[in-house]
């Protein structure tokens, strides 16, 4: 549709008014293409597909260039440009954000922006910068067909409301986002924020995001699939250095990021993005030189480059924006407004308005007399029946034959389906394969069901045998995406430095020189008549021009021939069949003619005869010739050819899967699969589409699935529970405003439930008969929106809720909410502490009962906020469950941190986890109990997100056995829902200000619980103790007898101070008996309640030894807390030799490591050598070899650094943590911490290990083996650097860059060697000397200046220590002999370290055998069967201790590893 020109734009906004201020940045234009236009007759065509096979002989022009076919420009709309704003943007509070005025120049104040179009096919997906910067109210068309608007009623009209309003919805976020970034941009100016900066960003609208600054341009990429790649990086904060980028959901792949930039002029440009691959920072480790930038690789949304070189830009990470998830649905509804095909049942979903009735016929399928449903399948098994006579024949029922209910009775009777699955008969995939249904095929992929696999599209279609033409085709297409990728490679590459690629060269060449350009095409040339060598040879393309910038001269043809190999990816390693080595025979053989010919003609060969330095200087002079810009251009005319190349071939093989789906009886995907293979499933003829969960599907979702050719289509789902999810609340049924537009009222629900009430509702059937509640629970949904539902038998055997009086019940409260935090990013999600602890106390108790396990139990509520406060509650507690997208939501507002985050759940089984959900994440699942906390109680009356029908009826309606509400009834009443609920509880006594707990071996007994401190939080499930007191209402723990306990009818107050805990093997004592009986009164100090508060000091080794057992049958209780003391004590010097044993394992696999790093480089080093090239054009590739290099100890040092773990500010409350428990100084401090809490030092001996230390010293040596390394690739460099200029560079690069950092690093070597000084490790202390004494000798071969000074009586002290302790630091004399050479500068070459005794040497340190663990007079742990006597003393220290261990004693270490991960060392985890 073309567009009449705008009328004049007049400001008429129902936005926030921020004329004072407004700035003079606009969003800036692309300049136009500085490509020449060249016809399209005078173009190959087939060059512009990407494949021509005559190569330089075409006739045509093979120009990259702009395509003069004299096509109508696309309609743009010239609106007035919108000026940033730097007043927060917020949408009206107290009416309608949107605009009835029409779209763009239909509007009377003309386009909003450039993005404004009144035809839908012409509006871009993702926002424009213009509209961005627009702050008038966006045109939003009414979704009732009486509403004014500019089309017609009928498919374009529905269409056109359902798109703009589903766009809006995706993109608002993003433009909300995207404005907020601008306005951070334009305030920040020149200044650079600090290196810790926090990333974290909120929007006057309250929406969550991130913005990086500092942002740089790395590499440009070509990849086959997507076209241009580009790496950027930027500098990362410090909560996503290392390892943590990976461990969070930040940057996932798909997800979508906006790169704005804000140029000299002031002109703002954003650019979006798919994240194609992330990275952590040690990636740019080899660039920076630390860790303190990210980076990660972008795909392009358009073929759009902007001015990237000379803007300023800011990467925004959008919350939870897919593009996938929306474009698809977007783009199909486009197609579906062209008018080409109409949507099934148009009249159905899109009648008149003045049609209020429409009536549903059968299928046309099923209008034929002889045709009748096959139902065999489901009929009862029983030997005499026959499964084909079950049928069902529709025509009976239209005829009047048969009445439908009796129809639907017989059905029952005969079939195991039940009423209510008679009339919504559907089956899954797993159903259908069981059923011996295996002719069915699934679109797309990343399902959890492996056995789906094999049904993948994909997978159905390499089964497939494909035509001759079919072949054809794919060969074709390939080669087309082939080519134009060979062509974007190599034009990236002259984007990513100074040097210029052959396709510069060659476009400049064409133009200017062309016996130039020929001198290197000749060289190339092969037969026109064999495809496999066209290909090759344009695989290689640009070869002889890269040879030539090396030096090459044309009568090596060896070497010729080996550059011609690397050209076409030559790997020794890979096997070639007779074809691919026949036809790179033949193209060599070609080559080596040519060679000899243009030599023979010397006049065309001038180029050959220059000298390296003249080739740099032509090189120099071509290139500032060359256009930058002109490179840029032809990158994004490459990128844009090589789009539409993809998308042919994608065609391709859309036409042989749809020959592949045209062979299945059934197809399944989702609603986002069915968009996106729309264009496919056109061609299939489909009749029969069933759509499950249909309650939850947006109607323009459900629209793509309606195809021309369906004649039936079936919905399954329940619109009375959840709607399908919206971002924006504005456009939802939930609010006022959004009444009028409904975005998230589904197909089925508008059908069903007509919003307009002229308008008749269309015909559904009911499950009539449900199977997860008890009947109690289900009688809630029958008194509010399920009267007719019927309980199956099997309801009626639901367990009771052991504990618990009553399975289904309210607590009433009137405790006030949290006060908001308006601070905060989501200050409207509502906590309520009391009800966080009313509801630990209520599972904690359950959990007592041996009834039920976490895992039984769900705590659901409807704000993300009550959500996190159940986190923080129960992750000391016990593991928990988190849903993906509860665990994301609470990540993106800040209420999570990455560390937090863990999604290994996903991975695993639940096993035994609590599971914590909000209400819109729940539905569709159940649980034994369901615990619901409705937060809301607060003086102001709001109700908030529970007053909507359906999250309330999901809410009471996840239960099997028990449900409890805790909330204040007076506040939800005013919810008609709420209301009815309270009602029904009322009726039938199951709502009071208390819960009603129970003892369950005598349930009679009632005891009240109105406050969370009335609730006896139980000890672990395995040997639960109780404390009765005089308290009122004190509740026992569940498994303990009460017919001691006195009760009074009114107050029901408990009198009894009895004592008693019950044992895992069942018998039970009071604790005074058990006590005695253990001797613990001698150990703990023990008040007159029997409460622990504190430890014996004089008598705590008399724990040692004791092993707590059951006086009647001997069975041991080592589990329970009260007695864990002793365990530990017992446990302790045995589990402190397994972990030493552990930790030498892990440090001897580090030295395995360094030891085959080492060995690599010094093998591979001739072939180092030898691949470094001359030539600017091998810069980057010299760059790239010498950085691999570099980095190849990077990995072995990050493992290190883990296992080492990390130091904590306060190791008296030290907590291993499952992420640490493995680590070794953690283990340390959390042993040496065990001393502290005991306040005695003499009871536990004062280990003095060396495990960390150890491990820090193999991270030094790491270093020094880069440093050395890199010390000696100098040497071929700068050899290397007398002939280019390029390798100069480099060298000097090296030189001032890299070793400066590493021996900067190697000086932090001193803290370590202090810390063995003060914990007496001479042997630890003296290597570390010497490594630092390497360092210095290194660094003075790379030329550095003063680095010996003192070295040698640095060394003289050395070996003083070497001698004073011989058997162990004396070990290491012969690497003091070794390395004196070095500092009197009498030695060069080698390494002053590694000498065949050191080397040794350093092999005994990681080994300790277990069962002998001894410990001598300086404190440090050594195995006395390993070593005679300890390897950091020697024998001069005498041995006072010594401990003869049984291994089968006590727990091996991993079961104390495991013990201890929850475990801290604080006095609470003794004294209960």
């Amino acid at each position: 549709m073309s567009e009449d020109p705008p009328i004049p734009h007049v400001p008429a906004t129902n936005m926030v008014d921020a004329a004072s201020t407004t700035t003079n940045i606009k969003a800036s234009h692309l300049d136009a293409s500085t490509l020449p236009k060249i016809p399209k007759s005078l173009q190959c065509q087939a060059f512009i597909d990407g494949f021509c096979r005559r190569g330089h002989a075409c006739q045509k022009s093979h120009e990259i260039c702009a395509i003069d076919d004299d096509s109508p420009p696309k309609p743009r709309l010239d609106s007035s440009p919108n000026s940033l704003s730097l007043a927060p943007r917020l949408l009206p509070a107290d009416h309608s954000p949107f605009d009835d005025d029409g779209p763009g120049y239909l509007s009377a104040y003309g386009p909003r922006h450039d993005n404004d179009h009144v035809d839908i096919q012409s509006i871009q997906i993702l926002p424009t910068t213009d509209e961005i910067l627009s702050r008038r109210a966006p045109f939003m068309p009414r979704k009732s067909p009486y509403a004014n608007h500019h089309l017609p009623w009928g498919q374009q009209r529905h269409l056109d409301t359902l798109f703009r309003q589903l766009r809006y919805d995706s993109v608002e976020p993003i433009i909300d986002v995207c404005y907020h970034a601008n306005q951070q941009l334009a305030r920040l100016g020149e200044l650079v924020p600090t290196v810790n900066y926090d990333d974290r960003m909120i929007t006057p609208r309250k929406l969550r995001y991130s913005l990086f600054h500092n942002v740089a341009f790395e590499d440009t990429m070509f990849n086959s699939a997507k076209g241009i790649l580009i790496r950027v990086s930027f500098a990362c904060p410090r909560a996503l250095r290392g390892k943590r980028m990976g461990a969070s959901k930040r940057f996932e792949e798909g997800m979508l990021v906006a790169l704005i930039g804000l140029d000299k002029a002031q002109a703002l440009s954003t650019i979006f993005m798919e994240i194609f691959q992330r990275q952590t920072t040690d990636s740019m480790r080899t660039r920076t030189g630390n860790d303190l930038r990210g980076d990660f690789t972008l795909e392009f949304l358009r073929a759009v480059l902007c001015s990237i070189l000379k803007e300023r830009f800011v990467l925004v990470e959008l919350p939870n924006a897919l593009y996938a998830g929306f474009c698809y649905t977007l783009r199909t509804m486009q197609d579906q407004s062209s008018g080409g095909d109409e949507i099934a049942f148009l009249s159905t979903i899109a009648p008149s308005p003045a049609v209020t009735n429409t009536s549903i016929m059968p299928p046309a399928y099923t209008e034929h007399s002889d045709f009748v449903f096959q139902l065999g399948c489901l009929q009862t098994t029983e030997p005499d029946q026959v499964k084909s006579r079950v049928t069902f024949r529709p025509q009976d029922v239209l005829s009047g034959d048969h009445d439908i209910k009796d129809s639907i009775d017989k059905l029952c009777d005969v079939t195991t389906l039940d009423n209510g699955q008679a009339t919504a008969l559907y089956s899954f995939l797993g159903g259908l394969r069981d059923a011996g249904i295996i002719n069915f095929a699934r679109i797309g992929s990343g399902s959890k069901e492996t056995w789906t696999q094999e049904f993948e599209i994909r997978k159905l279609t390499q089964k497939l045998k494909k035509t001759t033409f079919e072949k054809t085709s794919t060969q074709s297409a390939w080669h087309q995406v082939e080519g134009l990728w060979t062509e974007g490679t190599s034009w990236c590459e002259s984007l990513n430095g100074d040097i210029l690629s052959w396709p510069a060269v060659r476009e400049h060449l064409a133009a200017s020189d062309p016996s130039a350009l020929t001198s290197f095409t000749e060289l190339e040339t092969v037969e026109q008549g064999k495809l496999s060598d066209i290909r090759l040879a344009r695989k290689a393309g640009g070869f002889a021009f890269e040879y030539w910038c090396s030096g090459g001269d044309l009568k090596d043809v060896e070497r010729l021939l080996e550059h011609f190999s690397k050209m076409v990816g030559d790997d020794p390693f890979l096997e070639f069949d007779d074809d691919t080595i026949a036809t790179r025979k033949r193209v060599a053989s070609n080559i080596c003619w040519n060679a000899d010919a243009i030599n023979l003609r010397s006049a065309r060969g001038y180029l050959w005869s220059l000298s390296l330095r003249e080739r740099e200087e032509l090189l120099h002079a071509w290139k500032a010739k060359i256009e930058p810009r002109s490179i840029l251009d032809r990158t994004v005319e490459v990128h844009r050819r090589h789009h539409f190349a993809v998308q042919r071939k994608r065609a391709v093989f859309d036409n042989i899967d749809a020959r592949s789906l045209a062979n299945q009886d059934i197809i399944a995907m989702t609603t986002t699969a069915c968009a996106r293979q729309h264009t496919t499933l056109k061609q299939l003829g489909i009749q029969i589409v069933i759509c499950e969960e249909a309650g939850e599907v947006m109607e323009a979702q459900s629209l793509c699935s309606f195809l021309p050719t369906v004649e039936h289509a079936i919905s399954i789902g329940d619109p009375l529970q959840l709607r399908p999810q919206v971002n924006e609340h504005s456009l939802s049924l939930e609010s006022d405003v959004g009444s009028e537009y409904r975005l998230d009222e589904s197909l089925m629900e508008r059908l069903m439930i007509p919003f307009i009430q002229s308008v008749s509702p269309l015909p559904a059937s009911r499950l009539n008969q449900q199977r997860r509640m008890h009947p109690q629970i289900a009688d809630l949904m029958r008194a509010t929106l399920y009267p007719y539902l019927q309980d199956h038998k099997s309801t009626y055997d639901r367990s009771p809720v052991p504990g618990m009086a009553d399975r289904i019940w309210w607590l009433n409260h009137g405790e006030l909410e949290d006060l908001p935090d308006t601070r905060s990013a989501t200050p409207n999600s509502s906590s309520n502490a009391f009800e966080v602890e009313m509801v630990a106390g209520l599972v904690e108790y359950l959990v007592s009962s041996n009834e039920y396990d976490y895992k039984d139990i769900t705590v659901l509520t409807p704000y993300n906020g009550q959500l996190a406060a159940f986190n923080v509650r129960f992750k000391s507690v016990c593991s928990l469950w988190l849903s993906e997208k509860d665990r994301e939501a609470l990540l993106l507002e800040g209420y999570l941190d990455i560390e937090d985050a863990d999604d290994s759940q996903s991975l695993v089984e639940i096993g035994n986890m609590l599971k914590l959900a909000t209400i819109d994440n729940f539905q569709g699942e159940e649980s034994k109990v369901v615990i619901l906390s409705t937060v809301r109680s607060n003086l102001q009356r709001r109700v908030g997100f529970l007053k909507t029908p359906n999250r309330i009826n999901v809410g009471c309606s996840r239960a099997r056995d028990g449900f409890y509400i805790i909330g204040n009834a007076s506040l939800m009443g005013q919810v008609p829902m709420w209301q009815q609920i309270i009602d029904q509880l009322v009726s039938t006594r199951k709502i009071g200000p208390y819960f009603r707990a129970s003892c369950p071996r005598h349930p009679k007994h009632i005891y009240r619980v109105t406050n969370p401190q009335q609730w006896m939080l139980p000890a672990p499930p395995r040997g639960r103790w109780n404390n009765v007191t005089n308290r009122a209402n004190n509740l026992l723990s569940v498994g303990i007898c009460a017919k001691q306990v006195v009760m009074n009818a009114e107050t029901r107050d408990m009198h009894n101070t009895t004592q008693q805990i019950f044992l895992p093997c069942g018998h039970h004592f009071d604790v005074a008996f058990l006590d005695r009986a253990l001797g613990l009164d001698k150990i703990y100090a023990i008040d007159s309640a029997g409460q622990i508060r504190g430890v014996s000091h004089t008598t705590l080794r008399e724990a040692f030894g004791i092993s707590p057992k059951c006086p009647t049958c001997g069975s041991s209780y080592r589990d329970v807390r009260r007695y864990a003391l002793f365990n530990q004590l017992n446990d302790l010097t045995n589990n402190i030799d397994r972990a030493h044993s552990k930790f030498a394992r892990r440090i001897h696999n580090f030295l395995g490591k360094i030891s085959q790093a080492r060995g690599v480089l010094n093998s591979s080093f001739d072939r180092f050598a030898q691949a470094l090239r001359p030539g600017p054009l091998a810069a980057r590739q010299n760059e790239t070899i010498v950085l691999e290099r570099g980095i190849a100890f990077t990995e072995i040092e990050t493992a290190i650094c883990m296992f080492r773990g990390i130091s904590t500010p306060n190791p008296v409350r030290y907590t291993l943590t499952l992420s640490t428990a493995d680590l070794a100084q953690p283990f340390e401090v959390a042993v040496g911490s065990l001393a502290g809490f005991l306040g005695n030092p003499n009871v536990v001996e004062e280990y003095k290990f060396a495990s960390a230390l150890r491990l820090e010293s193999l991270y030094y040596r790491c270093r020094l083996a880069s440093l050395e390394e890199s010390t000696k690739m100098l040497i071929p460099l700068q050899r290397l650097a007398k002939e280019s200029q390029h390798s100069e560079i480099l060298v000097e690069g090296l030189r001032r860059v890299n070793l400066p950092k590493i021996a900067s690093e190697m000086d932090g070597i001193k803290g370590s060697i202090l810390e063995s000084q003060a914990k007496k490790l001479p042997r630890l202390e003296v290597e570390l000397r010497l490594m630092r004494l390497a360092s210095q000798v290194a660094m003075d071969h790379a030329g550095a200046k003063n680095m010996l000074i003192g070295a040698n009586i640095e060394l003289k002290e050395i070996m003083e220590r070497c001698t004073k302790y011989p058997q162990t630091a004396g070990l290491l004399m012969p690497s003091c002999h070794k390395i004196r050479p070095f500092i009197l500068r009498t030695e060069a070459n080698g390494h002053p370290l590694y000498s065949k005794i050191t080397q040794d040497t350093w092999w005994t340190w990681p080994k300790h055998g277990t069962g002998k663990l001894i410990q001598c007079d300086n404190g440090h742990p050594y195995s006395g069967i390993t070593f005679s006597h300890c390897p950091e003393c020697g024998p001069e220290a005498e041995v006072s201790k010594m401990k003869e261990i049984d291994p089968n004693a006590t727990m091996r270490a991993s079961e104390f590893i495991a013990a201890m991960k929850a475990r801290t060392f604080d006095g609470s985890s003794y004294r209960s």
